[in-house]
Protein backbone atom coordinates (compact mmCIF):
# COMPACT_ATOMS: atom_id res chain seq x y z
CA UNK A 1 0.00 0.00 0.00
CA UNK A 2 1.66 3.50 -1.26
CA UNK A 3 0.91 6.17 1.54
CA UNK A 4 3.40 8.98 0.28
CA UNK A 5 1.35 11.35 -1.34
CA UNK A 6 -1.71 9.09 -1.10
CA UNK A 7 -5.30 10.88 -0.62
CA UNK A 8 -6.79 9.23 2.10
CA UNK A 9 -10.35 9.03 3.66
CA UNK A 10 -10.61 7.81 7.10
CA UNK A 11 -14.28 7.74 9.01
CA UNK A 12 -14.45 7.89 12.63
CA UNK A 13 -11.16 9.94 12.61
CA UNK A 14 -12.33 12.54 15.09
CA UNK A 15 -10.61 9.79 17.76
CA UNK A 16 -9.54 6.91 18.81
CA UNK A 17 -7.75 4.45 16.24
CA UNK A 18 -9.41 6.81 13.81
CA UNK A 19 -7.60 9.68 14.98
CA UNK A 20 -4.28 7.50 15.42
CA UNK A 21 -4.72 6.62 11.31
CA UNK A 22 -4.82 10.26 10.29
CA UNK A 23 -1.39 11.01 12.49
CA UNK A 24 0.09 8.14 10.91
CA UNK A 25 -0.84 8.77 7.77
CA UNK A 26 0.35 12.56 8.00
CA UNK A 27 3.80 11.16 9.47
CA UNK A 28 3.71 8.39 6.32
CA UNK A 29 3.48 11.40 4.14
CA UNK A 30 -0.02 11.53 2.84
CA UNK A 31 -1.11 14.23 0.23
CA UNK A 32 -4.06 15.08 2.05
CA UNK A 33 -6.18 13.29 4.97
CA UNK A 34 -9.70 13.38 4.75
CA UNK A 35 -11.45 13.40 8.46
CA UNK A 36 -14.45 12.09 8.78
CA UNK A 37 -17.09 12.50 11.66
CA UNK A 38 -20.51 12.81 12.23
CA UNK A 39 -19.39 15.89 14.34
CA UNK A 40 -17.02 17.34 12.44
CA UNK A 41 -16.02 20.36 14.53
CA UNK A 42 -14.61 17.10 16.82
CA UNK A 43 -11.93 16.85 14.40
CA UNK A 44 -8.71 18.56 15.70
CA UNK A 45 -6.05 17.30 14.21
CA UNK A 46 -3.79 20.09 12.54
CA UNK A 47 -3.56 18.95 8.79
CA UNK A 48 -6.34 16.92 7.93
CA UNK A 49 -9.35 17.98 6.22
CA UNK A 50 -12.75 17.98 8.27
CA UNK A 51 -16.01 16.05 6.58
CA UNK A 52 -19.53 15.84 8.48
CA UNK A 53 -20.15 12.42 7.87
CA UNK A 54 -22.89 10.03 9.44
CA UNK A 55 -22.58 6.30 7.53
CA UNK A 56 -25.76 5.52 8.68
CA UNK A 57 -27.15 8.51 6.03
CA UNK A 58 -26.92 7.41 2.43
CA UNK A 59 -27.11 11.29 0.97
CA UNK A 60 -24.12 12.06 3.82
CA UNK A 61 -22.40 9.10 2.05
CA UNK A 62 -23.06 9.80 -1.25
CA UNK A 63 -22.03 13.60 -1.24
CA UNK A 64 -18.72 12.24 0.79
CA UNK A 65 -17.70 10.17 -2.34
CA UNK A 66 -18.91 12.80 -4.92
CA UNK A 67 -17.01 15.79 -3.08
CA UNK A 68 -13.96 13.81 -1.96
CA UNK A 69 -13.12 12.46 -5.53
CA UNK A 70 -9.18 12.33 -5.15
CA UNK A 71 -9.20 9.55 -2.88
CA UNK A 72 -6.75 6.83 -3.07
CA UNK A 73 -7.28 5.44 -0.08
CA UNK A 74 -9.81 4.49 1.77
CA UNK A 75 -10.37 3.31 5.56
CA UNK A 76 -13.61 2.40 7.18
CA UNK A 77 -13.07 2.95 10.68
CA UNK A 78 -15.99 4.56 12.22
CA UNK A 79 -18.28 2.49 14.73
CA UNK A 80 -20.09 2.39 17.97
CA UNK A 81 -20.51 0.37 20.88
CA UNK A 82 -23.92 0.73 22.55
CA UNK A 83 -22.30 -1.51 25.38
CA UNK A 84 -26.65 -2.40 26.02
CA UNK A 85 -27.83 -5.93 26.93
CA UNK A 86 -29.76 -7.14 24.02
CA UNK A 87 -32.22 -8.69 26.63
CA UNK A 88 -33.30 -5.61 27.67
CA UNK A 89 -36.24 -3.25 26.88
CA UNK A 90 -33.79 -1.46 24.13
CA UNK A 91 -31.85 -4.50 23.24
CA UNK A 92 -33.47 -4.60 19.61
CA UNK A 93 -33.38 -0.79 18.58
CA UNK A 94 -29.65 -0.94 20.37
CA UNK A 95 -28.44 -3.71 18.21
CA UNK A 96 -30.06 -2.48 14.96
CA UNK A 97 -27.70 0.84 15.69
CA UNK A 98 -24.97 -0.61 16.23
CA UNK A 99 -25.43 -2.76 12.58
CA UNK A 100 -26.42 0.06 10.71
CA UNK A 101 -23.04 2.00 11.87
CA UNK A 102 -20.58 -1.11 12.19
CA UNK A 103 -22.07 -3.59 9.13
CA UNK A 104 -23.74 -1.21 6.66
CA UNK A 105 -21.99 1.86 7.16
CA UNK A 106 -18.67 0.70 6.26
CA UNK A 107 -20.52 -1.35 2.78
CA UNK A 108 -21.95 1.75 2.17
CA UNK A 109 -18.97 3.87 2.34
CA UNK A 110 -17.32 1.03 0.48
CA UNK A 111 -19.53 1.22 -2.39
CA UNK A 112 -19.79 4.81 -2.66
CA UNK A 113 -15.72 4.75 -2.71
CA UNK A 114 -15.18 2.02 -5.48
CA UNK A 115 -16.06 4.35 -8.65
CA UNK A 116 -13.43 7.16 -7.01
CA UNK A 117 -11.01 4.13 -6.49
CA UNK A 118 -10.97 2.70 -9.63
CA UNK A 119 -11.22 6.77 -11.06
CA UNK A 120 -7.65 6.95 -9.11
CA UNK A 121 -6.41 4.12 -10.19
CA UNK A 122 -6.66 2.11 -6.99
CA UNK A 123 -9.31 -0.79 -7.88
CA UNK A 124 -9.19 -2.64 -11.49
Amino acid sequence: MKIRDSVAFITGANRGIGLAFAEGLLAEGAKKVYAAARNPETVRLAGVYPVGLDVTKPDEVAAAARNCGEVSLLINNAGISLRSSFLGANGMSAARSEMETNYIGPLAVSRAFVPVLVRNGRLA
